[in-house]
């Protein structure tokens, strides 16, 4: 769940340069000038294991099954070891379809035998090519839970992975013909909080938040109370806590310590309102990818099969809802934390 949408700056795509492999040459496919990320050692994996998105919808040329075009966000592998073509080789017509270049691609693996026909390279996204950070750090560490995945059940087919700043399901595989989904999220540090999502809350007359999961939060705390009343009863005791736009209260709007807490009894609440969260989603695992040792765990959600068995999501040990970003009057962004306990 986001509030916003980051929008990444530009896209990288294949190039016919990052197929330096024998039979490529007259496609100025040159060894070294750029990364071999089909049939290289040091660089193949993700072709290997989950393959590459296609940051557009593209038609299938010369297809070897029902299938005729290919939706934006598909994930696809090069198969045939990476051999080039140009368009008017395959049939194409026009002046324009010699400089148009494509391979073969699956859908399932990137042996030979499940290419479906020939795309565009152009439209394959390449490893890395997103260039904000902030919201690569996520695309890396849904991708590293994707290969988490193959590693686990080499029979998993990554149906799609999220793009950055996406809404969409993190990872959505496929296994003995069942969708499942995965919800995914990045720790930096060995001791920092993961953290989970962001609402804003709008002051109310009626006591609401327009961010209900907020309100399940408040309740958790201090059963009965949504998340408007209880900002305005602390209010009363700190002058300092409230909304954006009231008197004597930062521009980001303050709740301290408000709903910091490391109770097990309100955790074990927490949990339960989290859990809500993954049902509302239908996820059935969640994962977390620490960016620091390379290692992403996956957890059971609760929701469905565990049919990757694997461990039940942990307690939580710790909970943080804190205010950040300048807002509108009468609102609140509050960004949710929270720390489990995690193996070692």
């Amino acid at each position: 769940m986001r509030l916003f949408e980051i929008k990444p700056l530009f896209e990288e795509v294949f190039k016919p340069d990052n197929f330096p492999l024998k039979g490529n040459e007259g496609f100025s496919a040159t060894v070294g000038k750029r990364t071999n990320y089909i049939n290289n050692p040091d660089h193949d994996s993700q072709n290997r294991t989950i393959g590459f998105s296609l940051v557009k919808t593209v038609p299938v040329i010369l297809p070897r099954t029902s299938i005729t075009s290919l939706e934006h966000d598909t994930r696809v592998y090069i198969t045939n070891t990476g051999l080039l073509v140009r368009g008017n080789d395959l049939g194409l017509p026009g002046a324009g379809a010699h400089n148009k270049i494509f391979t073969l691609v699956g859908l399932k693996s990137a042996h030979p035998n499940h290419s479906i026909g020939y795309i565009m390279v152009s439209s394959i996204e390449k490893p890395g090519g997103i260039k904000q950070a902030r919201v690569s750090k996520g695309s890396i560490a849904q991708e590293k839970v994707a290969e988490k995945l193959k590693e686990m059940n080499p029979k998993i087919e990554i149906i799609a992975i999220a793009r950055p700043g996406s809404t969409k399901i993190d990872v959505h595989f496929r296994l003995d013909g069942t969708p499942y989904k995965v919800e995914v999220k990045n720790k930096n540090t060995r001791t920092g909080p993961i953290t989970f999502y962001d609402k804003t809350a709008r002051k109310q007359k009626i006591q609401k938040s327009n961010a209900a999961v907020l309100d399940d939060f408040a309740n958790a705390f201090f059963p009965g109370k949504t998340f408007t009343q209880v900002v305005e009863r602390a209010r009363k005791k700190d002058p300092t806590i409230g909304f954006a736009g009231d008197e004597g209260v930062a521009k980001t709007g303050s709740l301290k310590q408000l709903f910091t807490t490391t109770d097990p009894t309100i955790l074990s609440r927490i949990k339960d309102v989290l859990i809500d969260h993954f049902r509302a989603a239908d996820e059935s695992f969640f994962a977390v990818y620490h960016a620091y040792k390379d290692q992403a765990n996956i957890y059971f959600t609760s929701i469905g099969r565990n049919i990757l068995n694997v461990p039940n999501l942990p307690n939580l040990t710790k909970f943080t809802l804190a205010s950040y970003g300048t807002t509108p009057d009468e609102t609140i962004r509050a960004g949710l934390k929270i720390t489990i306990k995690e193996p070692v």
